[in-house]
């Protein structure tokens, strides 16, 4: 679809050109039975942790420009939620130690990489 548009662009031009070599694409038969088709992920299965903060996920949200601080159990499915005032890599491990203090170190802790996550001085932790 991507090379057609693009051969299509250098040769001629019209309303909607995108749109309709879109529905062209999705509606020819042989283009969608040769089309690269992803490659198949195999599933990742948790392993049910056997204790209380073993496993914690961790993740920022945001409610009307407050940040915040979600951690999750994965054991008991006890939530943690600790208002930010800036979600920087200081704030954040002083944060985790507080509740790491309160509740034991987790043997794993899982996040989805954002910067804070991922810093070096996060993994001396």
């Amino acid at each position: 679809m991507c090379s057609m548009k693009a051969l299509a662009r250098s040769y001629v031009w019209w309303p909607k050109l995108d749109a309709d070599i879109e529905s062209k694409v999705r509606a020819c038969a042989v283009c969608q039975r040769v089309r690269a088709t992803p490659t198949k992920v195999p599933l990742h299965l948790w392993i049910y942790p056997k204790h209380p903060f073993q496993r914690v996920h961790i993740d920022f949200c945001e409610d009307k420009k407050q940040p915040f601080l979600i951690l999750v159990d994965r054991y008991s499915k006890w939530v943690e939620v600790k208002p930010m005032k800036k979600t920087t890599v200081d704030k954040t491990l002083d944060e985790l130690r507080l509740n790491f203090a309160q509740h034991g170190l987790p043997e794993q802790l899982v996040s989805d990489n954002e910067p804070q996550f991922i810093a070096h001085e996060f993994k001396n932790l």
